[in-house]
């Protein structure tokens, strides 16, 4: 395996954050194979890359934390350049009772040498307390120096970065804290971290948790919004870390943050889109459904639950209610049909089967589903609509039971009513041929309506054989 180089790093990141001794720093590709480790993750994890070796970063991984880091690698490979958060542990191979808590970012990557695309994980640790919390080596004498503060964030452009001293007074923020909160340094230098929550929407129980944070000098991370210069509301992620000098005293603050605006605006329009479907389906009598396929998590609306007799707050996994339910002789053509939307033969489907609900009903389900894929191409949900049509189809069940028997006595009443009618015209073919009878215009008049009586029912059988037609097309 191809090993990417130091060289190849430093061009998304400096070589100040690759060898300061807090930053982790590990590139892979999308296998999830580690490609480059930084010299504080080759002493803390007990890896040593080398050509030609492969090394998967889930030998690293705690095992109670592995699916967690499945599933933010997994979404943080569908869409370069978004970030993907999550706290993990980590083991050391060598000796498996160290654990290392640290909080990865992860993001997309591409076009570099060694790989088309994989996963650039930057990573701190996180502690509890102070006396565990690892010191900055580059702080020296109590001061956070720019260029030090650039070391750590710089590259990092869609971060908004602040800095405080061990008074909560900001000392410093970055252009694009700027950019984001409509304020400069020279506005907010020299007022405090509650200056900048002032005008922020959190609650009590929140800003609780931010002052013991503060008090106590541990790590936090809140989401909130904030209102600046009568402008529309803006959404921020903020992650607070605690500064500590060489000597482990405490000398500030550092936060980094995220523009979360229109993710929540994207998540209010899909709230209310989600609302008027509702009531749209709601009228409908339809449930709604989706199946993500990176995490395989389900998620059912209450009409769904209702649809297949089971309550909103069952324990029961729904994928196994689903399967459960399906009637035998329907199982297979739905599995057939979840398989080609998921290896993309199909990107729309449907189809009506049957459930069996607990109590032992049979139900008729009408279902359509369609695929929602990544930039790349690949699914990353199910999405679709369940309707109970159980009456519609006893409903058709009983026309056709109907139209049948209006075909039976067709087929009855022609085959009845013709034998005699046959007869009659055969006497009458003799009785003119025979020269018994000389006024044979009587003949004639009868021999022409026992004709018309023969069309009639003729008529009356063929528009009967087109009753499904006409009902059904």
């Amino acid at each position: 395996m191809t090993i990417v180089s130091s060289a190849d790093i430093q061009k998304m990141l400096p070589i100040e954050i690759l060898s300061s001794g807090l930053i982790y720093v590990i590139v892979t590709n999308e296998s999830g194979n580690c490609l480059y480790i930084n010299p504080i993750v080759s002493q803390q994890m007990g890896i040593e890359l080398l050509a030609g070796e492969s090394i998967s970063i889930q030998q690293f991984i705690h095992p109670n934390d592995g699916e967690l880091f499945s599933t933010v690698f997994s979404s943080s490979i569908q869409i370069t350049g978004q970030r993907h958060t999550a706290i993990i542990h980590h083991i050391h191979p060598k000796n498996q009772e160290i654990q290392i808590p640290i909080q990865w970012e992860l993001t997309a990557i591409s076009s570099l040498v060694a790989i088309e695309k994989g996963v650039l994980m930057i990573g701190y640790e996180i502690f509890t307390d102070k006396e565990n919390t690892r010191s900055i080596p580059s702080i020296k004498n109590g001061e956070v120096h720019e260029l030090d503060i650039l070391a750590l964030v710089a590259k990092n452009i869609t971060n908004s970065v602040m800095i405080t001293n061990a008074a909560e007074e900001i000392t410093w923020v970055n252009e694009v804290f700027t950019r984001v909160n409509g304020v400069s340094l020279e506005d907010i230098k020299g007022k405090t971290i509650n200056f900048l929550l002032k005008g922020a929407h959190i609650d009590v129980a929140n800003k609780k948790r931010i002052r013991e944070a503060l008090d106590k000098k541990m790590p936090f991370q809140e989401e909130f919004s904030i209102k600046r210069n009568e402008s529309n509301p803006i959404w921020l992620n903020i992650d607070y870390l605690p500064l500590f000098d060489e000597n482990e005293k405490h000398v500030g603050y550092m936060s980094i943050g995220s523009d979360e605006t229109l993710r929540k605006e994207g998540q209010k329009k899909q709230e209310e889109l989600i609302t008027r479907l509702r009531l749209a389906t709601d009228s409908a009598a339809i449930g709604i459904y989706e199946i993500d396929m990176v995490t395989n998590a389900v998620i059912w609306d209450e009409k769904m639950y209702e649809l297949y007799g089971y309550p909103p707050d069952t324990n029961m996994n729904l994928f196994k209610i689903f399967f459960t339910s399906l009637h035998p002789d329907d199982a297979e053509m739905m599995k057939n049909i979840l398989g080609e939307l998921i290896s993309q033969k199909k990107d729309i489907n449907g189809a009506i089967y049957r459930i069996i609900l607990p109590n032992g009903k049979i139900k008729h389900i009408e279902s359509h589903a369609i695929t929602r894929k990544s930039e790349s191409g690949q699914v990353l949900s199910l999405i679709g609509t369940n309707r109970d049509i159980t009456d519609d189809i006893l409903i058709q069940e009983k026309i056709k039971k109907q139209n049948q028997l209006l075909r039976d006595i067709a087929f009855s009443q022609s085959h009845e009513v013709r034998k005699p009618l046959a007869n009659i015209l055969a006497v009458i073919e003799v009785l003119k041929t025979s020269g018994a009878i000389e006024d044979l215009e009587i003949f004639g008049l009868l021999e022409d309506s026992a004709i018309e009586l023969d069309n009639q029912i003729r008529s009356i059988v063929s528009k009967t054989n087109k009753i499904d037609d006409e009902v059904f097309r």
